[in-house]
């Protein structure tokens, strides 16, 4: 009945594309792919579950997933579109900035429980990323200030832990 409706010029040109289809399905969901996804998420997981840990670095993760610090960093940067490393901080600034904002912990104490470690790197990395300091973030309620009142508190900083 179909065949009666279609000539066969239109038959083969349906049988091409189906096959078509076929292959850009198989290779879009190929098991490889899905095995790769599946341990990028695995990875996202555990950066994400992991990221208050001050020892968590590129070659601990690499470890943890029985590969080589360069394979994943490569993999990760391929796959997420960003370095396993700059994730990492990311994930870390974006819970500092949500603590500063939320809480009245002591900068001291976010830096420690975002795995910083200790102010002064929380301070370098929301210094580098937005040019502000934790201190002025919190009283600015997150808005960006000007560039004279940041480097009133980055010499501010400085002189304090020259001491």
């Amino acid at each position: 009945m179909l065949g009666e409706f279609l000539s066969a010029a239109h038959m083969v040109y349906l049988s091409k594309q189906t096959l078509r289809f076929i292959q850009m399905l198989e290779q879009e969901f190929s098991p490889s792919d899905s095995s790769v996804s599946l341990l990028m998420n695995k990875m996202l997981g555990y950066f994400s579950d992991n990221y208050m840990d001050t020892t968590l670095t590129v070659a601990s993760a690499a470890a943890h997933f029985h590969m080589s610090p360069q394979q994943l960093a490569r993999d990760f940067k391929k796959l997420v579109g960003v370095s396993p490393s700059n994730y990492l901080m990311q994930i870390r600034l974006d819970r500092a900035k949500q603590l500063l904002l939320d809480t009245s912990m002591s900068n001291e104490q976010i830096a420690a429980h975002v795995g910083f470690g200790n102010v002064k790197r929380l301070y370098r990395a929301l210094q580098s990323s937005d040019g502000i300091s934790p201190g002025l973030f919190r009283k600015n309620r997150g808005t960006i200030i000007s560039d004279t009142d940041t480097d009133r508190a980055w010499r501010m900083f400085q002189n304090r832990t020259s001491c």
